[in-house]
């Protein structure tokens, strides 16, 4: 399950002030080898409140920010649906496999 103190025990960064799209909060990791960054996992935490206010709960949302085709593009992919059966192990896992399969570019490379 996703949550704050899972996504700070798995080295997500946190910035509680002036995230965008309305978010109370923007976890941030980047994902690097030898070679350099290859990318950043945002995750946005929102506050959702039932019509009548009185139930509130957490919704998260993950975005996928690389580099496609040596610099020539940035890529920010959007993935919603995470319920609360969803581990960052596997969030993690099929991020990797997303950049991978679309033959992203390193988002910032070491030897730049």
């Amino acid at each position: 399950m996703i949550n704050r103190e899972e996504l700070i025990k798995h080295g997500y960064k946190t910035y509680d002030s002036d995230v965008l799209y309305s978010a109370v909060c923007l976890y941030q990791k980047r994902i690097k080898d030898d070679k350099g960054t290859k990318y950043f996992i945002d995750i946005y935490e929102y506050i959702l409140k039932s019509k009548d206010n009185y139930d509130k709960f957490k919704s998260y949302e993950a975005r996928l920010v690389t580099s496609l085709k040596n610099d020539t593009y940035s890529l920010n992919i959007l993935l919603y649906c995470i319920d609360n059966n969803t581990t960052i192990e596997q969030l993690e896992k099929d991020i990797e496999d997303i950049w991978t399969k679309l033959g992203c570019d390193y988002y910032e490379k070491s030897n730049d």
